[in-house]
């Protein structure tokens, strides 16, 4: 397993991702739950295959030895089970009025927090990017794939002008 707090990170970055699709779907069922039996069998069937999911990143830490001292994998389970579900991805985002950058940001720090042991003095205890970074780091990306991207167009232009006889025509 590489850096736990990467793998933590990356995963708070996939569930946004998932919310972002899925976020308002799963809001729709737990609503709809209330008053429709085959809504709350659904909804009930989701919830345990989340938790059978979000468990196996906790056996994962707990088999390297990497959680926090006297935190249970039962304990830590909840913890990522709680902080990782659609009702709070909804009450950040919707009720509160977060960024999908804000709320990626703040998963990571809470499960590194919660789950790793503190980092060495001189290493930022439960660090994560921030919104600007991940903000940031999405712009780095578009702008060097817009690059490549244009690159490989120029490249393309370049080689069917001498492939059809353009080239002398423009230059």
């Amino acid at each position: 397993m590489e850096d736990p707090g990467s793998v933590l990170d990356a995963f708070a970055h996939l569930l946004r991702g998932v919310m972002h699709r899925a976020g308002a779907l799963q809001h729709v069922l737990a609503t709809s739950a209330f008053v429709d039996d085959d809504a709350a069998q659904m909804l009930e069937v989701t919830r345990r295959q989340r938790h059978t999911r979000q468990s196996r990143i906790v056996r994962a830490l707990a088999r390297r030895k990497m959680l926090r001292t006297g935190l249970t994998q039962p304990k830590a389970t909840d913890i990522v089970y709680t902080v990782m579900s659609p009702e709070v991805f909804r009450i950040l985002t919707v009720e509160r009025g977060w960024s999908e950058d804000e709320y990626e940001a703040w998963l990571a720090r809470t499960l590194r927090t919660q789950l790793l042991p503190p980092a060495p003095v001189g290493m930022r205890a439960g660090s994560a990017p921030s919104p600007l970074r991940l903000r940031t780091s999405s712009l780095e990306r578009e702008e060097n794939l817009s690059a490549r991207v244009e690159e490989l167009r120029i490249r393309d232009t370049s080689r069917y002008r001498r492939t059809s006889g353009l080239s002398s025509l423009h230059d």
